[in-house]
């Protein structure tokens, strides 16, 4: 729970009146001998969204952040830009929620500091830590057909994980610095992972070359974690196709996914992840003759290794505010 809120709810439908379904997904089947149709799904969906409006109106919120960011499916056209402290309007915000109620890949709290943290939750229910007692606000939320109920714990699975919990380790001037100098002096291929949200999406890969690693870290965002990872194995078209036709798929289900990479705007690298049982053929298959396509085995976030450097990129005041789990 965000410092300064004090209470907790849970809002949820009325399954008495609206049916036991619990996700968009539901749509079309049938609970207590009704079929849930799309118009009757799109009636409680909105009157979730009222429900973050009235909220936002009760505290004077026009403005929301972005916390704990989860990208699983690329980003909507008019979601921009989707990291950690990321500032929304509140109509941008209330767009957001919806996509997360539809289950649209991506997934994050709506935080205004000191006023509300909204977050969802299993069985299509939004959770709200709230500063004071809203009761106004509660009852016009109930007006709308929802219940809304008391909980004794925050819903943020982060409010009661210490510090130590977390990757505190910054990308700072240092950090660059011994980046800089370990690319110069391997000959290898280098690459750099920027994770911006948890998921598939929430990332960036990028080219480290000798000499030129102050590109990367103009790109770079605060709140990222980065891995900078050194002399990764990388393989051609024809070496992968070498490769894939010795794996079984036993070896396939035991890798990291594998990467195409090509070079888009350096240092930036477009890439494509194959993870089911069939990847590494249907990879390889895949690659063509490019001789800019390159290819790699993820190597995973273990922070601890020979082969890497790991930091979160500070925000403009130094400090680390980023929050990524240590593994």
């Amino acid at each position: 729970m965000v410092q300064g809120l004090t209470r907790t709810f849970r809002i949820e439908k009325d399954p008495e009146k609206e049916g036991e379904w619990s996700s968009v997904s539901d749509v079309g089947k049938e609970f207590g001998g009704a079929e849930l149709t799309w118009d009757a799904y799109l009636r409680v969906e909105e009157a979730y969204l009222r429900a973050i409006r009235i909220l936002a109106d009760a505290y004077g919120v026009t403005e929301i952040s972005v916390r704990h960011p989860e990208a699983w499916s690329p980003l909507p056209g008019w979601l921009t830009e989707f990291r950690d402290g990321t500032v929304l309007s509140l109509e941008t915000a209330v767009r957001v929620a919806r996509a997360v109620l539809r289950e649209s890949g991506i997934f994050c709290h709506l935080v205004s500091e000191g006023r509300i943290d909204l977050s969802f939750g299993r069985d299509y229910t939004v959770y709200a830590d709230v500063a004071g007692d809203p009761d106004e606000a509660l009852a016009r939320i109930r007006g709308t057909g929802l219940d809304v109920l008391d909980e004794s714990a925050s819903a943020d699975p982060f409010r009661d994980v210490d510090d130590d919990e977390f990757f505190r380790l910054p990308a700072d001037a240092d950090f660059w610095l011994r980046l800089s100098e370990r690319i110069g002096r391997r000959r290898g291929r280098h690459l750099l992972l920027e994770r911006w949200a948890q998921g598939t999406y929430g990332q960036s890969w990028y080219a480290l070359l000798p000499g030129d690693s102050e590109a990367v870290r103009r790109r770079v965002r605060p709140r990222s974690q980065v891995f900078a990872f050194f002399d990764v194995d990388v393989f051609g078209p024809a070496k992968l196709r070498d490769r894939a036709g010795s794996l079984s798929e036993d070896d396939v289900d035991d890798l990291e996914p594998w990467i195409r990479a090509v070079p888009a705007e350096p240092p930036r690298l477009e890439t494509e992840y194959f993870t089911d049982p069939e990847s590494v053929t249907a990879l390889a298959e895949s690659a063509g003759t490019s001789a800019e396509a390159f290819f790699f085995v993820h190597p995973g976030l273990n922070p601890e290794g020979e082969d890497r450097l790991v930091g979160v990129v500070p925000d403009p005041d130094g400090r680390v505010r980023g929050r990524w789990p240590a593994y």
